[in-house]
C-alpha cells in the first residue's frame, strides 16, 4: 500500500468509497457495487493505518 508520512496515499489508489470520520464508539456505513476481486479497507485518520486499522475484503 503506498504511504505518505505514515498514512495511506489516497492519490495513488483507485478509491471505491469512503465513510466520513465517525466519533469513537460509533459506526459508519457505505454501500458499494464491487466487482469480484480483492480489496483493502483502511482508516486514514492520521496514525490509524500505521497502528493496524485496515482489513481485507474479498468479493466472490
Amino acid at each position: 500500500m503506498p504511504t505518505k508520512q505514515g498514512d495511506v496515499d489516497e492519490d495513488a489508489l483507485n478509491v471505491r468509497g469512503e465513510v466520513s470520520e465517525t466519533p469513537p464508539g460509533e459506526s459508519g456505513k457505505v454501500a458499494l457495487n464491487l466487482k469480484r476481486g480483492k480489496y483493502v479497507m483502511f482508516c486514514n485518520v492520521p496514525g490509524h493505518y500505521s497502528q493496524g486499522m485496515y482489513g481485507k475484503l474479498t468479493v466472490k
